[in-house]
């Protein structure tokens, strides 16, 4: 069975012939990690562990997340991670992910908004017999009105339009996963938490 995930599917949509090079030919790229993907990266790890952490029943600081997050940052920076926008240097970056998870931590504090079902998951949805999708998502939770929510945390600097999230086959495909998994599903809600 062919197995394809999001960014499969929009790298061949963006180039097929980087597609050819990447997914089929296998040929590995020297490719530098960008400043924004590392950036991205540690947010995700940081919630990861705030999450993780809620489900032992601890609820972390707000330093303790900041703690956590400066950590990585640290024993991760190197070198060869890009910063295209010659403008700002690392230190404005790692900044910029401090401010992030703060005004994450300050909307969302307690964090009593449902039950966490996942984080980072690894699982797949057969879409019929010869094709199945990657399903990672940030944060799946059983919302108290019965509602599943997909949460992906977006670190970009701007949400999607309306339009656009509406057409998003990576979130469709999720929700379509939440249906297949849990039987009790009443709706499910695609979020994009702006960090």
């Amino acid at each position: 069975m062919l197995t394809y995930s999001y960014s499969k599917v929009t790298c061949f949509e963006q180039c097929p012939l980087r597609f050819k090079f990447q997914y089929i030919d296998k040929i590995k790229t020297e490719i530098e990690q960008s400043v924004e993907a590392f950036l991205g990266s540690l947010v995700h790890e940081a919630l990861e562990k705030l999450y993780t952490d809620l489900k032992f029943q601890k609820v972390m600081r707000i330093n303790e997340v900041l703690e956590f997050y400066n950590d990585l940052w640290q024993k991760n920076w190197n070198d060869a991670i890009v910063i295209v926008k010659k403008s700002y240097d690392k230190e404005n970056y790692r900044k910029m992910g401090e401010k992030f998870l703060t005004d994450y931590y300050n909307h969302y504090k307690p964090f009593d908004q449902g039950k966490v079902l996942g984080l980072e998951t690894t699982e797949f949805v057969d879409l019929n017999d010869k094709y199945k999708f990657h399903v990672r998502i940030d944060r799946l939770n059983e919302a108290k009105d019965g509602f599943y929510e997909i949460h992906d945390y977006k670190t970009g600097g701007y949400l999607p339009e309306q339009a656009k999230i509406d057409e998003d086959r990576q979130l469709a495909l999720y929700s379509l996963w939440v249906l297949k998994t849990f039987g009790n599903v009443k709706k499910v809600k695609l979020i994009w938490p702006s960090l």
